[in-house]
């Protein structure tokens, strides 16, 4: 996050230096007029003048241009974050689970941004303090080893008080995860809740009031150890003052100019150091808010993935060949390695040709969804080897593998443009065209490559997303139960119209579903059960096919 700032850093680092000599410049000119007895303008006023005038300047400089750097770490950190999350696979994310990853892009890009913020304060602050130990050393050394002694003492105790402070803000950042868990339930079950009054008032009073309040507890405990130790270098200062005075006059015999010039240093300094020790919670929030991204093990931030492949490099496809393909779900942790059962997808060995229409059936939880992910590419194959046009998908071509598919998943997400890599703003004329073709444009319309509303309902909303496969050059396309959610009109549209279409555009069809009365519009049916896969042959497809019911007719 500092690396691209360190230039414009290190200008205001120096900056700031000129700021802190011009204010302990000030101390030393007044203790000077202090000890002289003398305050005539022709002597000190000008000199004065200057000081404040260089301190004005270079303080205001060099806080602007810190204030600046910290604004632009916060703005790459949340760029950055976006990008990891981005990078990551799918596997990872999915475990984590959305309660996690929401509270990462706002909680804790918020408070590890709050405190890169405070970094420009503290860096000038620290300038300061530095400036004003210097001249405390030069006015008496033996004072500064008793002021150095007493830092030591106020060190150990910051140390015992924030070691409390992090424990506790750890604590904090575990519960909200949990109220982000009660916040995405409150949102997403709304329509749940509002019919349950006692799943309701269970998500409330049991779940979410609890969560709340015990953040709000701890962050009171922790703001106690924060005040202790705010109050605590306050009597610090004011003793070490006291103490200077005792010793300088009444013990050491030194002159009243060494003795105030020592007490003025010390009251300038005290507002640098409770700066940096009110500082301490932000750092200590954005500490713990950084462990937690790291918990995620999200991928590194890398620029050049987001572009990494376009419509330009598809293939003209021809086939698609999987050979010993299989896949398992990774076990991350102790949890899953007691589980008795792990979902495995067996070996695949299938030849998917260009212009085909393939139908994928089976049972829920059979391996359906867990198969359209390995073959699109969201999930890595465990093992076995894929083959598109007869070429050989290596490591480093995943990205580019997975730019030949277009899908609707189960749990796809409706963006509201229609952004192709190949046009940036799809044709708005060709665009509605399809809308009408799915029976939509009276509900929604596109317009300079957005559409006019997404809030429809889920079939609707499902004949939007494949507005985005009519649209896209990408010559294979998935379907996951995409006519589950249709009308029984649509649905017959769908199996005989739309997909035919589909087809002689040149696209590669592959529809899991389970409408056994279409099941004749597929060339081809491969059926899954507890993870293995079986074409299923034509007469086994008639004889498994449910018969009416001949009294219900009647």
């Amino acid at each position: 996050l500092l690396e691209n700032s360190m230039g414009l850093m290190i200008l205001a680092i120096a900056i700031g230096t000129v700021s802190a000599f011009a204010g302990i410049s000030l101390i030393a000119l007044i203790n000077t007029m202090i000890e002289q007895h003398r305050a005539d303008f022709g002597a000190y006023g000008w000199p004065f003048i200057g000081l404040l005038m260089g301190l004005i300047i270079s303080g205001v400089v060099s806080q602007v241009m810190l204030s600046r750097i910290g604004h632009r770490i916060i703005y790459r950190l949340r760029l950055a974050m976006v990008n990891r999350v981005l990078g990551t696979d799918i596997e990872s994310l999915e475990k984590a689970g959305d309660h996690r990853l929401y509270a990462v892009l706002t909680k804790d890009i918020n408070d590890i941004g709050n405190a890169f913020s405070r970094l420009p304060i503290a860096i000038y602050n620290g300038l300061l303090l530095l400036g004003g130990i210097a001249y405390l050393g030069y006015l008496s050394l033996m004072f500064l080893g008793i002021t150095l002694g007493v830092v030591v003492l106020g060190i150990i105790v910051d140390h015992f008080v924030s070691t409390k402070m992090y424990a506790l803000y750890k604590q904090v950042r575990n519960t909200e995860d949990r109220l982000y868990k009660q916040y995405e339930a409150a949102i997403e079950g709304r329509n749940e809740l509002r019919l349950d009054a006692a799943r309701r008032g269970h998500l409330f009073h049991s779940l979410l009031e609890p969560a709340a309040k015990i953040c709000q507890e701890t962050k009171a405990r922790a703001d106690i150890y924060w005040a202790i130790n705010l109050n605590w270098t306050v009597v610090l200062i004011f003793s070490l003052m006291g103490l200077i005075v005792f010793l300088g006059i009444n013990q050491l015999n030194l002159g009243l100019e060494v003795v105030t010039g020592y007490v003025l240093a010390l009251m300038f300094l005290r507002t640098p150091i409770t700066s940096l020790i009110d500082m301490i919670p932000n750092v200590i929030a954005g500490s713990v808010s950084l462990k937690k991204i790291n918990q995620l093990k999200l991928a590194q931030y890398d620029a050049s993935w987001v572009s990494e492949a376009g419509d330009n490099d598809l293939l003209e496809f021809k086939s698609l060949q999987l050979r010993h393909l299989a896949y398992a779900y990774p076990v991350q942790d102790e949890t899953d390695k007691k589980d008795d059962y792990t979902f495995a997808l067996k070996p695949i060995n299938l030849t998917i040709s260009a212009g085909e229409i393939l139908f994928v059936i089976g049972g829920n939880g059979s391996g359906k969804s867990t198969f359209s992910k390995v073959l699109t590419g969201l999930y890595p194959s465990t093992s076995g080897q894929v083959f598109i046009n007869q070429q050989l998908l290596e490591a480093g071509n995943q990205a580019w593998y997975r730019s030949h598919f277009v899908t609707v998943l189960s749990d796809f997400y409706l963006f509201d443009h229609m952004l192709t890599e190949q046009n940036p703003l799809a044709n708005d004329q060709r665009a509605n065209h399809y809308l009408e073709r799915l029976q939509i444009a009276q509900k929604v319309q596109v317009k300079n490559g957005m559409l006019s509303t997404t809030d429809l309902s889920q079939g609707q909303r499902k004949r939007l997303a494949l507005l985005a496969v009519y649209l896209s050059p990408r010559p294979i396309v998935l379907l996951d139960e995409w006519a589950a959610d249709q009308d029984p009109v649509f649905r017959r549209v769908f199996y005989h119209e739309i997909l035919p279409e589909l087809k002689a555009q040149g696209k590669t069809v592959i529809a899991i579903t389970h409408d056994d009365k279409y099941f004749d519009c597929a060339d081809r049916i491969l059926r899954f059960d507890a993870g293995e896969m079986r074409p299923v042959e034509s007469n086994a497809l008639s004889a498994s096919r449910p018969q009416p019911d001949i009294a219900l007719t009647l």
